[in-house]
């Protein structure tokens, strides 16, 4: 979407959008408050750390839970596959499971998309890929799996792609997500064990293998574009939410490497003892999570001084995490949507606070989540741009699950803080039915149930 017609639209649909737009012209922003949390997979459990304390708050009972474990976009769920037939949905807030819904499939492993609504999985028997419904649990799609058993899933950061590789092969396949076709399959590292995805800005996927290389390939032209050795035997992979650092563990040597993104350059090799196994990050990138599989326990890592700064038993191997943060409430949070049923388009305008407790965001850096009823339209890391360093003014321009989206977020320190956001290309089922608008990033969040304006006349965004 163009961005100069944004402040076009906001003029003829309703005069009294000047007050968001003049919160947008004083520069304001948003900030975070981080309240870490760390889910482990193992020994028939999903375990949960405490990132202020380092230690075991809950324990959750998942019988035959598998390695892989996911979180949604804001924060507020993880996925995991359990008893070789079921998918498993907890709220990180209250620990609760909250749907389990039932599989046809065996799965060897999982994506979920951006937008929390749909769950890919890679079948190992039947070999097939199916999309399921986050909300309905029906199967909204499937096609035959390439890569059969002992199959890595992964998305792009844009959603459009799904990859398929296995550990026991040397190629990856692609599927276009929105026919759930096959795209094509192509050399890749020799037996993919571990994969990860950069921001939305690089277009990149990373995957290691047996061979102990890092490979990284484009994810539009499946090309790859560089290869580095990261050791004999790699056993995790990670990158920071901007994308531009890459970590990685391996066996021999014992430790973890972190590359330069657009590079592929090592920046350091930081030794681990105890045979270094799954990697997360913390949501700001200050600390390293490394499972440690001879005294099964996890490691806390100080990313600035590489010095190990607590150690969190767990009494069992580790085999996957997520990170999230808790969600702080903003202290004040006013949105106005607008709807043009003729042009399939609307646009939000929120003037919003933060919690006294909250710090300033890094706008560039973190995911930023916009949601309009069952819309859910998720700005990865990255892919906000500030013109300016000088200036506390971001925008977005691109797709975002099939919407065109363009967005203006001001402000700096404390606040008050400015969004404009036009969107083309979402019908909404009831335009005039008051619906609940939501924004969230950063551990950030504000909802807010109001009744649409709704601008009949309007026939083009342009002049």
């Amino acid at each position: 979407m163009d961005m100069t017609t944004i402040p076009y639209f906001y003029r003829i649909t309703r005069t009294s959008a000047k007050f968001v737009m003049s919160a947008v012209l004083f520069i304001a922003a948003m900030n975070t408050a981080f309240a870490e949390k760390l889910f482990v997979t193992g020994a028939d459990s999903v375990v949960v750390i405490d990132g202020a304390s380092n230690s075991v708050v809950k324990i959750i009972s998942v019988p035959g839970v598998n390695a892989a474990i996911h979180a949604s976009a804001d924060g507020s769920k993880v996925f995991v596959t359990a008893n070789g037939n079921s998918l498993w949905s907890i709220s990180t807030a209250t620990y609760a499971v909250l749907k389990q819904i039932p599989l046809s499939v065996i799965p060897a492993g999982f994506a979920v998309s951006l937008d929390a609504k749909i769950v890919y999985v890679a079948g190992a028997n039947p070999a097939v890929v199916q999309a399921i419904s986050l909300d309905f649990g029906a199967v909204l799609g499937s096609t035959a799996n390439p890569q059969s058993s002992d199959t890595q899933i992964w998305l792009s950061a844009d959603g459009a792609r799904l990859f398929l590789s296995r550990k026991s092969g040397a190629t990856t396949s692609a599927i276009d997500t929105s026919s759930m076709s096959f795209v094509s399959t192509f050399p890749s590292s020799n037996g993919v064990s571990q994969y990860t995805r950069t921001s939305f800005a690089l277009p990149e996927f990373y995957a290691v293998g047996l061979s102990g290389q890092l490979s990284v390939f484009d994810t539009n032209t499946l090309a790859l574009l560089r290869s580095v050795p990261v050791g004999k035997v790699p056993t995790g992979i990670t990158t920071t939410r901007d994308g531009n650092l890459v970590y990685v563990t391996s066996t021999f040597p014992a430790g973890y490497s972190v590359f330069d993104a657009s590079t592929g350059l090592v920046i350091k090799t930081v030794p681990v003892a105890n045979s270094p196994g799954a990697v997360e990050l913390s949501s700001d990138g200050k600390f390293a999570y490394i499972a440690t599989r001879d005294n099964t326990s996890i490691a806390v890592i100080d990313t600035a001084t590489d010095a190990q700064v607590a150690t969190v038993p767990l009494g069992f191997v580790a085999q996957q995490m997520a990170s999230v943060f808790a969600l702080t409430n903003f202290a004040k949070f006013s949105p106005e949507l607008i709807i043009a049923p003729k042009l399939s388009a609307f646009s939000v305008t929120a003037v919003f606070t933060l919690a006294s407790t909250s710090k300033p965001l890094s706008p560039t850096k973190q995911d930023l989540t916009l949601t309009i009823g069952d819309l859910s339209l998720v700005i990865p890391a990255g892919s906000l741009k500030q013109p300016s360093p000088r200036v506390g003014l971001y925008t977005f321009d691109g797709v975002i699950s099939g919407v065109k989206l363009g967005l203006i977020l001001t402000g700096e320190k404390n606040g008050p803080y400015g969004l404009v956001a036009v969107g083309t290309g979402h019908d909404f089922t009831n335009p005039t039915a008051p619906v609940p608008v939501g924004l969230t990033t950063a551990g950030n969040t504000g909802v807010a149930t109001i009744k649409p304006i709704i601008a009949a006349r309007v026939q083009s965004l342009t002049h």
